[in-house]
């Protein structure tokens, strides 16, 4: 047993440590964590959408509220790429010492003009018919 816990110590806790510290991932982990608040929020609304007892399902739908509780968690979805756009930039210029909200600005604005081209291209080579460009799939081009 002190023969790993050695190697994780001396091989591996290092190179986690430099993968870690490198500012892009940083950036990313910390941009997602800015959005953090909203995919808390949204997924409470999906465990109210995907409650496992149909009875429950039945009368929110009966009451109108199933539909009132998709919309709001495909909002918070939605609004989870723009969040994470800007919090990625933000905190990548940080890093490199500059401005923060100027990049997280242009960024989120160049993910707004290229997510219609993201979308088109996205059809046609996987045939996704997806109604939104803020849907979950776009966070990657977040």
């Amino acid at each position: 047993m002190n023969n790993i816990l050695t190697f994780l110590e001396t091989k591996v806790a290092p190179f986690g440590e430099k993968v870690g510290n490198q500012r892009h991932l940083k950036a990313i982990r910390e941009g997602f964590m800015m959005a953090m608040p909203l995919i808390l929020v949204g997924s409470l609304f999906l465990i109210l959408i995907s409650w496992p007892q149909e009875a429950f399902t039945n009368w929110l739908n009966s009451v109108g509220l199933l539909s009132i509780l998709t919309t709001m968690n495909q909002s918070t979805v939605a609004i989870i790429s723009l969040v994470a756009c800007f919090g990625i930039a933000y905190r990548l210029s940080e890093g490199y010492g500059t401005d923060g909200p100027s990049a997280g600005i242009i960024a989120l604005s160049s993910f707004v003009l290229m997510a219609p081209r993201f979308q088109v291209w996205f059809m046609i080579k996987m045939g996704s018919r997806s109604s939104s460009y803020l849907a979950a799939q776009y966070h990657f081009l977040a």
